[in-house]
């Protein structure tokens, strides 16, 4: 993708206006009333002065190649206020500095080709932005040369590196003025720390107490390399046309058949010294989001078409570009923002849900210093990434198995339905075994009774896929015969990552055939995993299998004790027949 040479958007670290050329007036210094001190060549010859670059990333190489020193130069030594200073360029760069100066516009009878250094510092004055106009098409220039031509591009790498400090990084060198140049190797390391290197910087040095010039408050030799390193947040930012407060990274409230808002944002960002530049977001959707084809992109939060929606099935790719669309590149101002938002459908998948993540990544170029390289990008061969936080979406499962009381001994013909309060949830039956929560079902199976016993190779098994958080009710609408039906809640906590504590837990029901709950049939639950709770049913045949708690246990308890005392016990059965024989 091309950027025209007026949108210049970069993943560059970049520097405010005051920190390119903080000269002032610069020219041949007139002494005035207020200057008390002047400086020949000679004696500047002599002087040192510090470059201090602040703000500097951790693992940035910085380098300084010397344009131009200073040839005469006087000031108030009450203010410490330099009122002008002239210079001459370097006779090592002098070829490097000609072009690129001539590139930046210099000509005319006030041009002098033999110190163009000269015209280049009378720029300082102009107010020029950072990154347009004369200054910034100099420097940019300066750091790309003319090649395939015989002026190459300046050598920062045969500078002389800056001294580093934590976030800082200086150097005391003799007085002059100097082009600062980023040699971080970026086309190594970890590439999701997305390292770039800096646009080029000019500073010029101070004159021993002599710290600033003219009218400017500006420190002499002093610059700020702030990163700009281009970011990218993504967030689920609506459920059903709800929005989410502040959006989220973790969703485990979302059901078969929802549709979920998703937000990226980013930035234009300062592309000084690319004639190409790559700006590709990859959003990788996993199995069970079905992307809608509705992503729609805001441009400083007023929707545009200066994209490219590019996706193919699961991957989304979005482009930001002037030339490809035909749009005037006045439109991608530096920091504004870009937002794109699409949404996606929770699906029923083939395998179980778990917890599935969605992931966004920026590709940008990221060495704006190295002209190799051949084809479009051959301006920038060296590509940064960046990756968004993913946003993890997670349903839960419960896994029954239908059994004898000794937990082992299977048993079929067992029939459960869920209930989310007074409402019987619907599934979607995915081959024998397996149900998937479908809000929207209109199947019959899934809306009556689910049967056990119908999985050939986990025979007496069924899951309940699909289901999001909450407190569920099972209960069992039809047992094997001779055996007590078993109703029980499950409660899902959230357990996104799967990192903490198993989330299920299992209560029983308050009363399973009028009996309480805790003389219902055992229900167990494995460790299982972080997303399906494993659930035992062990089905009762006679009440000697009941524990001996509860309203049941305290009968069964009395029962025994009348017997052991020799009391006789009379059924109901046995009073009606004794009732009609009394009658006759």
């Amino acid at each position: 993708m091309k950027f025209g040479k007026g949108l210049r958007s970069a993943a560059a670290m970049v520097l405010s206006a005051a920190t390119l050329l903080a000269m002032g007036a610069i020219g041949v210094g007139t002494a005035n009333a207020a200057d008390d001190t002047t400086y020949n060549e000679t004696e500047l010859a002599s002087k040192t002065g510090k470059i201090t670059i602040s703000d500097v990333p951790t693992g940035h190489t910085l380098k300084y190649v010397k344009l131009a020193h200073y040839t005469y130069a006087t000031g108030d030594s009450t203010s410490h206020k330099l009122s002008g200073v002239s210079l001459s360029t370097e006779s090592s760069v002098l070829n490097q500095v000609k072009k690129a100066a001539e590139t930046a516009g210099a000509s005319g009878a006030t041009y002098d080709a033999s110190n163009p250094m000269a015209w280049v510092a009378q720029l300082a004055s102009s107010g020029t932005a950072p990154y347009s106009g004369t200054l910034r098409d100099f420097v940019t220039a300066l750091a790309k040369g003319d090649l395939p031509s015989i002026t190459a591009p300046l050598n920062f790498n045969g500078g002389t590196a800056l001294t580093p400090a934590g976030n800082t990084a200086t150097a005391t060198v003799p007085v002059g003025i100097y082009a600062i140049g980023d040699v971080t190797d970026v086309s190594t390391g970890d590439i999701s720390e997305g390292k770039s290197d800096s646009i080029p910087m000019i500073v010029s040095t101070p004159i021993g107490d002599f710290n600033k010039i003219g009218t400017s408050d500006t420190a002499l030799g002093e610059a700020t390399m702030k990163n700009q390193q281009p970011t990218l947040t993504q967030k689920a930012t609506a459920i059903n046309g709800e929005a989410i407060s502040g959006g989220a990274n973790q969703l485990d409230n979302v059901r078969v058949g929802d549709k979920v808002e998703f937000t990226l944002t980013t930035a234009v960002p300062n592309t000084v010294g690319f004639d190409d530049f790559v700006f590709d977001i990859t959003d990788t959707l996993p199995d069970g989001l079905s992307y809608n084809n509705d992503a729609v992109m805001k441009l400083g939060g007023i929707q545009s078409t200066l994209f490219n929606d590019s996706s193919t099935g699961s991957e989304l790719k979005f482009s930001i570009g002037d030339s490809d669309h035909g749009v005037a590149s006045s439109s991608f101002v530096k920091d504004k923002a870009i937002t794109i938002t699409y949404s996606a459908t929770l699906q029923k998948t083939g395998a179980s849900w778990k917890m599935k993540s969605n992931t966004a990544e920026l590709d940008y170029s990221n060495d704006a210093l190295n002209p190799g390289g051949t084809g479009p990008l051959s301006l920038n061969p060296s590509l940064g990434k960046v990756k968004a936080t993913s946003v993890d979406i997670a349903t839960y499962s419960i896994t029954l198995t239908n059994t004898k009381h000794d937990g082992t001994s299977p048993l079929d013909n067992g029939s459960f339905t869920v209930w989310n309060g007074n409402t019987q949830l619907k599934f979607t039956r995915d081959g024998d075994g397996r149900y998937i929560y479908d809000k929207d079902s209109t199947s019959t199976d899934a809306m009556a009774t689910i049967h056990s016993g119908t999985t050939p190779n986990d025979k007496y098994t069924i899951v309940f896929d699909g289901l999001p958080t909450g407190t569920y009710e099972i209960k069992q609408a039809t047992s094997h015969s001779n055996y007590t039906r078993a109703d029980f809640k499950v409660t899902i906590g959230s357990d996104v990552d799967g990192t903490g504590s198993n989330p299920f837990s299992i209560t029983k029901a308050d009363t399973v055939n009028g009996i309480e709950s805790t003389g219902a049939n055992s229900i167990t639950r494995d460790t299982g995993n972080a997303w399906n709770g494993l659930i035992i049913v062990k089905n009762i045949d006679s009440i000697t299998q009941l524990p001996i708690t509860g309203g049941v246990g305290v009968a069964l308890v009395l029962l025994l004790a009348l017997i052991s005392a020799g009391v006789v016990v009379v059924t109901s059965k046995m009073r009606r027949n004794n009732l009609v024989n009394a009658r006759k």
